[in-house]
């Protein structure tokens, strides 16, 4: 038998002991090649065919595997992050000071962990409406109940019962689990079409709560080490803090003594 130490199949390459690593730096390394050659053309170009351009050349490379990096370590996905960030960039030609959430905002982009969920709840849409393919269509079970549920209504499928956190990262366990926590006014869509804008708005939502509270926290930050009441603030809170502990004592002991005299 001849033991195979390396494979590659729909230009996804792995080892033996199936790491996500080796194809993420190569797809990382393709991307940044392309990126390159297009930098030294970035005058002749205009927003929109930036824009197309990665969309076109670029983004397919690196959406390919976005459904097997549901299990990838945050430490392997962050090269992807950087990249994504560095395309944003040259789209909108804004320097390295602008934050990552203003970029995708502005090209009306999911953010990479966004991104790979948009792909994989189309997965399981084609699988749940489409049986395609037909072998994971059977890992999905659908929930019976004697009882009249709301939910019953649409596709809804029984999540076993796994107890260990590598059980739960299988197929069988995370497909009914992530669709059954999909709003139900998703869950009712059958069109494809309407099921990926009604998703891709669903996703930004959720997406522009969360970049509006890191905006809010940073400008917060902001003002607060840029006020000229800031070093007088430093000894201030601290003094307040202790003399608001000392009355809570002293009110305290002073409840005790009543009580001890009554």
């Amino acid at each position: 038998m001849i033991k195979l130490t390396h494979s590659n199949i729909l230009d996804f390459g792995s080892t033996q002991n199936l790491p996500f690593k080796p194809h993420i730096d190569y797809i990382v390394k393709k991307a940044y090649g392309c990126l390159a050659s297009l930098y030294r053309s970035i005058n002749c170009f205009t927003f929109p065919v930036r824009k197309r351009l990665i969309l076109q050349l670029i983004l397919p490379l690196v959406d390919c595997a976005d459904i097997v990096y549901q299990n990838t370590p945050d430490t392997h996905l962050k090269p992807l992050t950087v990249l994504f960030h560095s395309l944003c960039r040259f789209v909108l030609t804004c320097p390295f000071r602008i934050h990552h959430c203003f970029m995708f905002d502005s090209l009306n982009w999911l953010q990479p962990k966004s991104r790979r969920q948009f792909h994989w709840l189309h997965f399981l849409f084609k699988c749940v409406y489409f049986h395609c393919p037909p072998y994971l269509k059977e890992l999905m079970t659908s929930y019976n109940s004697p009882y009249s549920l709301r939910h019953m209504k649409f596709p809804f499928f029984f999540v076993p019962r796994i107890s260990k956190e590598v059980g739960k990262r299988s197929f069988h366990y995370k497909a009914p689990s992530d669709w059954n926590d999909l709003p139900l006014f998703l869950c009712s869509i059958t069109s494809f079409h309407c099921f990926r804008m009604s998703l891709h708005s669903h996703l930004k939502q959720i997406a522009h709560v969360s970049s509006l509270l890191i905006y809010l926290f940073i400008h917060f930050i902001y003002l607060f080490f840029s006020s000229p009441f800031f070093i007088f603030s430093i000894f201030f809170i601290p003094v307040m803090l202790l003399c608001s502990l000392h009355c809570y004592c002293y009110s305290i002991c002073l409840f005790c003594m009543l009580d001890l005299c009554g």
